[in-house]
């Protein structure tokens, strides 16, 4: 495939990832209310997802380096569309886990897919370049996808919301198996990328690890933020659906916003200057976020949204300076590095979002608690007074 075509094609792929997200969270109450779903199973519906995201990475990454990467992507759209189908006919809250978790599956192995084909086709520095242009598609989808996911959710049910996600993986299947010719990479020797030597030299390179954490937490800030807004705002702050899918867009046009300026950063100046540059905006990120705390009301929620909007400045470069850079080093393991990365990453983000659904729910139950008892000590003390 020529370059551009790839970027483009590549740009697509990592766009799948916030259309599976930002699009139906808006819908979350809702869906909650039709199935009977609690807080907890409610914020499961995204933490399924990313349950399956990270289960499917470590076999998307082996199997892409084996079979190549356009069979594998072709399964993963196939995959993607009958769940998303299956999601959105589901009678109870158990179906709609187990769809959400396949879902995770198929988007794993577009993700680990789509990096290892920037990797196949570019060398490192180049593909850090090229990277960044598919982060803009993963921005753009994010930016779309939020306002949409708001309007979406306010004008039809949230079924139809699900129906749309098949429609666009079913589209992307088409799309995969008409047009996709990659450039492949890939070891001449089958089994190595199996092989325990493979293994040992990407866990055992540091450049992975620190590559690695720094998309793992920077990713991680994002879920906890995405996820917990959906339950967050409209409780406690009183949104409404349109007004947290514009909430979701307008941090979504940061990241977006960051991953063109870091492509202006990496052409001058390299990576390390723009992963400086990216750790400064999430230091006056978390400035922000302290002093959302000690505020109450509007002015809360818009140091809130502003310490967000801050943060995502920096996200973009965060995740495609580390993603690349994890890569980069093992141009015959792509796939393999690919896929332990993006393992680490998504499991390093569920274990922090399945602690933070834990003290939500804990959160809106004693909210609720205290609600209920101020209500009845409101009708006893009416009661006195009629009485009187």
């Amino acid at each position: 495939m020529q370059a551009s075509v790839l970027i483009a094609f590549v740009g697509v792929l990592l766009a799948v990832q916030p259309l599976s997200t930002d699009l139906y969270l808006p819908s979350v109450p809702a869906m909650a209310e039709a199935l009977q779903l609690s807080v907890v199973e409610a914020q499961g519906t995204f933490l399924a997802y990313l349950v399956g995201f990270a289960a499917g990475q470590l076999p998307a990454g082996t199997l892409s380096d084996r079979l190549g990467r356009r069979t594998v992507l072709v399964w993963a759209a196939a995959v993607y569309a009958v769940a998303a189908a299956v999601g959105a006919l589901a009678p109870n809250g158990v179906v709609l886990l187990a769809s959400r978790v396949v879902l995770g599956l198929g988007v794993s192995a577009m993700m680990v897919g789509g990096r290892a084909a920037i990797r196949d086709g570019f060398e490192p520095e180049a593909g850090e370049r090229a990277l960044a242009k598919g982060f803009a598609g993963m921005g753009i989808s994010a930016v779309l996808a939020g306002g949409l996911g708001g309007e979406l959710a306010r004008l039809l049910p949230w079924r139809a919301v699900m129906g749309l996600l098949a429609l666009a993986g079913l589209a992307l299947w088409w799309w995969t198996w008409r047009a996709f010719r990659p450039q492949e990479h890939v070891s001449a020797e089958p089994t190595q990328p199996h092989a325990a030597g493979a293994w040992r030299q990407i866990l055992g390179h540091g450049g992975f690890w620190f590559s690695t954490m720094v998309a793992a937490v920077s990713f991680t800030e994002a879920v906890c933020f995405v996820s917990g807004s959906a339950l967050v705002l409209p409780r406690h702050f009183k949104v409404g659906p349109d007004t947290l899918g514009w909430t979701l867009t307008i941090c979504s046009t940061c990241f977006l916003l960051s991953t063109l300026g870091c492509q202006w950063v990496l052409a001058r100046w390299g990576g390390a200057r723009a992963m400086q540059l990216s750790s400064g905006f999430s230091v006056i990120a978390a400035l922000l976020f302290a002093a959302s705390t000690q505020l109450e009301g509007l002015q809360a929620l818009a140091c809130l949204v502003a310490g967000q909007m801050t943060f995502m400045f920096g996200h973009g470069a965060n995740q495609v300076c580390g993603q690349a850079s994890a890569v980069a080093p093992f141009p015959d393991h792509a796939g393999l590095a690919a896929a332990w990365s993006g393992t680490i990453m998504i499991l390093f983000a569920a274990v922090c979002g399945h602690a933070q659904s834990m003290w939500l729910s804990h959160s809106v139950v004693s909210a609720s608690s205290r609600g209920s008892s101020a209500h009845a000590l409101t009708r006893r003390r009416s009661t006195r007074v009629g009485s009187g």
